[in-house]
């Protein structure tokens, strides 16, 4: 599929929507959309959106057949995970291993292709895994955990953009140097579009529900570029973790 940067234009499309959702999720898509534009991460805040209503669903449900909030939020995290294929958790612990350790950019990058988790990975994944599950648990007391769930994940995805727009790649090769960065104007599309799925659930908490999130992966990105030399997949999806779980703390501290 050719970039629409190459063309001189770019417009939203409604094939991005496919693409983006074979990127993000599990669901299978044609073979056709298997090429991918970056330009399609406007896209990705609506792909959120929808695992987030999914994922609130199972939560509610869950709560409606008398389970503790608690094995609700469990449930709906285990639902997430499989849904995205645990992309961005294995994209956190890859990047939590690789940061903390080696010596060099280069062996730090060795360590985040390595498909075991050591001690930095384990730790990042159990303590960020508590922050999520205790936050949809408050969430789901409420019965806002829908409309939180839909924006933290649409939100998180539009932050994950951004830094893949404004970071350079670390490597030439890998998904994040293959795909390519999306150009300005979807970039900022794409922040539109999670600011208006915000806005519709939260009114002007929006405002600062972005902040929280763009907030929360300005270490993960600013640490990567000085250890590293930029970012990779698995800096994006540890970009996107951190993003989610800062917003729904937030969310589950003012609802």
């Amino acid at each position: 599929m050719p970039n629409q940067k190459q063309n001189g234009e770019w417009r939203p499309r409604p094939r991005d929507l496919v693409a983006a959702a074979g990127l993000l999720t599990r669901v299978p898509v044609p073979p056709r959309y298997s090429s991918i534009s970056p330009d399609c991460a406007w896209a990705w805040p609506a792909v959120g959106a929808a695992l987030g209503i999914a994922t609130g669903i199972v939560a509610e449900i869950s709560i409606l057949v008398g389970m503790s909030e608690f094995m609700a939020s469990a449930l709906a995290i285990a639902f997430l995970v499989a849904a995205t294929g645990a992309l961005h958790e294995d994209g956190i612990a890859d990047s939590a291993d690789g940061l903390g350790g080696g010596g060099t950019a280069d062996q730090r990058l060795k360590i985040m292709r390595d498909s075991r988790i050591g001690a930095f990975g384990a730790v990042a994944i159990v303590v960020l895994f508590l922050g999520r599950w205790s936050a949809i648990a408050d969430l789901a007391g409420s019965h806002s955990v829908v409309y939180a769930l839909a924006a933290t994940c649409a939100v998180s995805r539009a932050v994950m953009a951004a830094a893949m727009h404004l970071v350079p790649p670390a490597r030439n090769d890998g998904l994040a140097a293959t795909m390519g960065a999306p150009c300005r104007n979807a970039v900022i599309f794409c922040i539109a579009l999670a600011g208006v799925i915000s806005a519709a659930c939260f009114g002007w908490n929006a405002i600062p529900l972005l902040a929280f999130s763009g907030a929360a992966a300005v270490p993960v990105c600013w640490l990567a570029f000085h250890r590293i030399g930029g970012q990779t997949g698995d800096i994006l999806g540890a970009a996107q973790q951190c993003s989610e779980i800062a917003a729904l703390i937030f969310l589950a501290a003012v609802l």
